[in-house]
């Protein structure tokens, strides 16, 4: 009972800093940065260079025209502006509405291959000093661009990744709620990382980088802006975090469409650790090295089995009949059933929004298994399919 003890309590240990140890040591950390360091803005004058937006697209006809707009609407001197859309594969009317816009450029791939292979292709037509990446149904607000230039003062900073807020619809599942307050975590604590050093990587809705250090990935990258991200991590750049740069995108209107996402970014991390080993090189790449470690790999790899051992490991020990362990294997049985009631009720606007979070938790940590046997097995695909929103 001792080893029984020892593996459920240090998976215990595993997954409360893995969801909340990391995020808050991060939090505090740089409050207390702030705090006794003032960060002095080393800007002479106005900072105004030209700026790519880029936009790869697949079948995004209900977004394109209402996106375009968007971009010309941007608080920005409008002579400095360019648009790029690649479309990949579209079979859609996207094409004709972007044929109404003059001034952007659009670069048609014609053969469905994939963003990483859009943006390869696109990026071979960018000369402005910075690319402006963003999703074709992601809508920014108007100081956006120049909040996301203004992190390039430092020489040292080569990403600048924007927040990114999740709008519930009235028609979104239980999976909008766990999707919302997922990404106000995950702003929270990307804004301390960029705070104290670095962040780990790029929000894929909008982000911002030097174009002349672009590279480009194999074709069959999964996750571009994670593999972008990381692979400039590790050439010692900095990756910093525009709070006020927002990009606003629907929820996934299913859980479903939730749950094949996630699946896909399993995959994509996978992938990413198989063909950049050198991201666990803590002796050359520090403090990039822990982050990546405490904020992605814990999360996508080792806390799917953690949760299964605590609840193996729990059922085991209530054999002692110690209060508790039958207490704690209690809690988890009411944790499971909640989930269950939420997916249940996902289609409830009654059904209370926290306890879908029970439901989100179990499908990501699913999500993680499954995306890793696909892509084990190989049964992914590059072509990524549009969750609905």
């Amino acid at each position: 009972m001792i080893t029984a003890k020892f593996i459920f309590w240090f998976s215990i240990v595993l997954c409360f800093y893995t969801y909340c140890g990391y995020g808050a040591i991060i939090i505090v950390s740089a409050y207390l940065k702030q705090l006794f360091h003032k960060k002095e803005n080393p800007k002479d004058g106005l900072f105004e260079p030209g700026v790519t937006l880029f936009i790869a697209a697949f079948n995004e006809e209900k977004w394109m025209a209402q996106k375009i707009e968007n971009c010309f609407s941007l608080d920005y001197p409008q002579e400095k502006i360019k648009i790029v859309v690649v479309t990949d594969g579209s079979t859609d009317d996207s094409a004709n509405i972007i044929a109404n816009y003059p001034a952007v450029v659009h670069l048609q791939q014609k053969e469905r291959r994939g963003k990483m292979a859009a943006i390869n292709l696109g990026m071979q037509f960018i000369d402005s000093e910075i690319s402006i990446f963003s999703d074709a149904n992601s809508i920014l607000n108007r100081k956006a661009i120049r909040e996301l230039v203004d992190k390039f003062y430092d020489d040292k900073v080569a990403l600048v990744s924007g927040e990114k807020r999740i709008v519930i619809g009235l028609g979104n599942e239980a999976g909008g709620f766990g999707e919302a307050s997922y990404w106000r975590y995950e702003s929270q604590i990307k804004k301390a990382e960029a705070l104290l050093n670095s962040c780990v990587a790029v929000d894929g809705g909008l982000f911002a980088m030097r174009t002349q250090l672009f590279k480009s990935l194999p074709e069959d990258t999964i996750l571009d802006d994670l593999a972008i991200s990381v692979k400039l991590g590790l050439d010692g750049y900095s990756i910093q975090y525009a709070a006020k740069a927002i990009a606003l995108e629907n929820a996934s209107l299913t859980l479903l469409d939730e749950f094949e996402r996630k699946v896909r970014i399993a995959s994509g991390h996978l992938q990413l650790i198989l063909r950049m080993p050198a991201i666990f090189n803590i002796f050359r790449h520090g403090g990039f090295s822990l982050r990546y470690f405490s904020h992605k790999f814990l999360r996508s790899f080792v806390i799917p089995l953690c949760i299964i051992i605590v609840f193996a490991s729990n059922t085991i020990l209530c054999i002692t009949q110690e209060p508790l362990y039958l207490g704690l294997f209690s809690l988890q049985c009411l944790f499971y059933m909640l989930a269950i009631l939420g997916f249940h009720f996902r289609n409830n606007k009654h059904f209370p929004k926290l306890l879908h979070i029970p439901l989100y938790v179990c499908m990501i940590n699913l999500a993680a298994w499954i995306g890793v046997f696909r892509y084990l097995t190989g049964g992914h695909s590059v072509l990524w399919c549009k969750a609905k929103r």
